[in-house]
């Protein structure tokens, strides 16, 4: 399982992914996402509260497009509450149509992001 852990309120991180997806050329093998003419959308919600969305579709920096390096900034309002979250990038190609990461991980769809208090709590 894929996790990030992150104090409350370090907005000077973030969280960085390259982004994979099976290869169908060779079996059990993964290639980067090639997202050159794409936008990535991340979202993150409380472990087990889908409906609340705690990050709404804000855009994620490409980092390299070609390896499929994407970046997401931490805002103070993503970062505000201790907890476990549900963490997601997603792929809207040039077309508009939507790719969800991480996939084929076994870890249910998600990067789990934990939000620990920070030594000025």
């Amino acid at each position: 399982m894929t996790t990030y852990v992150v104090s409350k309120g370090d907005t000077a991180k973030y969280i960085e992914a390259t982004l994979k997806e099976r290869n169908p050329s060779v079996p059990g093998a993964f290639r980067a996402v090639d997202l050159t003419s794409c936008t990535v959308k991340v979202y993150m919600t409380p472990k087990g509260a889908h409906s609340t969305k705690t990050i709404n579709g804000a855009t994620a920096t490409i980092v390299d497009a070609t390896t499929g390096q994407v970046r997401y900034q931490w805002q103070t309002a993503d970062i505000a509450t201790i907890g476990e979250y549900d963490f997601q990038f997603i792929v809207y190609n040039a077309a508009n149509k939507p790719t969800t990461f991480p996939t084929d991980t076994g870890d249910n769809g998600y990067i789990t992001v934990y939000v620990v208090e920070g030594t000025d709590d």
